[in-house]
């Protein structure tokens, strides 16, 4: 018996749920990370995510390149009293998320992993949707460090900042 799956979920979750595409989804991250490691200083002892896209990928990149996880949760009503679990002790951490659009959940995870690891640096943002079979971009590159610097700034401005950049916005606005 021929088993057809048929998902019904959010339109950006089939292609992290359905197990071909997610394979070929982390496949493509995977094959990503490891060449920019190396061809350039890239070096990171973690990868956090957030939400049920990043936890659906995110741990099998993380235990491919034998790296730490940290898993961010979207808000405090939940069954434990930490917003932030994983490695406490990392440095340097990538963050891996489905889609960028505003910048609002990259800036919340680093934040937040600010808060859980004081002493850790987000060192790029890797835009998963751009490996769909779709290949669907939202105009960033694949690997983002220049929004890193923008997160930078948030640091001393709680409420975000109004920068030239049109993914990262004030929480204001």
């Amino acid at each position: 018996m021929d088993h057809q799956p048929s998902y019904s979920c959010c339109y950006y979750l089939e292609d992290f749920i359905d197990p071909r595409k997610a394979k070929y989804i982390i496949n493509e991250c995977v094959a990503e990370l490891r060449k920019l490691q190396r061809t350039s200083v890239l070096e990171f002892d973690a990868i956090a995510c957030r939400g049920l896209s990043g936890l659906l990928i995110a741990p099998q990149i993380a235990v491919r390149l034998e790296k730490s996880l940290i898993v961010v949760r979207k808000s405090e009503d939940c069954h434990s009293s930490n917003m932030v679990e994983g490695d406490s002790a990392t440095l340097r951490y990538i963050i891996v998320d489905d889609l960028i659009a505003t910048g609002s959940t990259v800036r919340a995870m680093h934040r937040e992993i600010g808060k859980f690891a004081p002493q850790a640096k987000c060192i790029g943002v890797l835009q998963a949707y751009y490996f769909t079979p779709k290949k669907q971009d939202s105009g960033r590159p694949k690997f983002d460090t220049e929004l890193v610097g923008k997160l930078e700034e948030v640091k001393s401005r709680p409420c975000g900042i109004k920068a030239d950049n049109p993914g990262i916005t004030s929480d204001n606005q």
